[in-house]
């Protein structure tokens, strides 16, 4: 994961998150002890806990009433270990946003993969998980942020940019 992205320190993206709140911030943290013997895996710390939306090189949002997200289930990608992210809304944000991706599922990632291993170990370790409840949320704003993307900086404190209460006039 790390080696694609930009040698640039001052590389950055600018996306659309929801910030999950800190029960299910300290559910992670939990969840994360399950494969912290993994030393390949790079755990999110609780600053970058996230769920993204789409990029922000595009429109805001649109405009929806505040809406009910449930997280859980955690499970794996190529490059990250994650937990599923569910809400009909949450989807429809998504969609919005990322018109050019059919099939985005919405996650919070747990981790990120620093090197390539066989799947065995990890299988095993997120076993348990599957099922696992990370909480639920009631989702009443979104965040544009600012996010270092580089090799070197890509877990640091993003800078927000802009904040948009749901079920208000903008």
């Amino acid at each position: 994961m790390f080696a694609r992205l930009p040698e640039e320190e001052e590389a950055a993206i600018a996306v659309w998150i929801v910030v999950p709140p800190p029960d299910v911030k300290a559910a992670v943290a939990e969840a994360q002890e399950a494969f912290a013997h993994l030393d390949w895996l790079a755990p999110l710390p609780q600053h970058f806990l996230h769920v993204t939306l789409g990029p922000g090189d595009g429109p805001a949002p649109p405009a929806t009433d505040p809406f009910r997200i449930e997280y859980g289930g955690v499970g794996c990608f190529h490059e990250a270990v994650i937990g599923e992210v569910h809400g009909e809304v949450l989807r429809g944000l998504a969609a919005a946003l990322r018109p050019d991706l059919d099939a985005f599922l919405p996650h919070l990632s747990l981790a990120y993969v620093r090197e390539r291993r066989p799947p065995d170990e990890l299988r095993h370790a997120l076993r348990p998980l599957r099922d696992l409840g990370l909480g639920e949320q009631l989702v009443e704003e979104v965040a544009l942020v600012h996010v270092p993307f580089s090799r070197t900086s890509l877990l640091e404190p993003w800078t927000p940019l802009r904040t948009f209460r749901l079920g208000r006039p903008r």
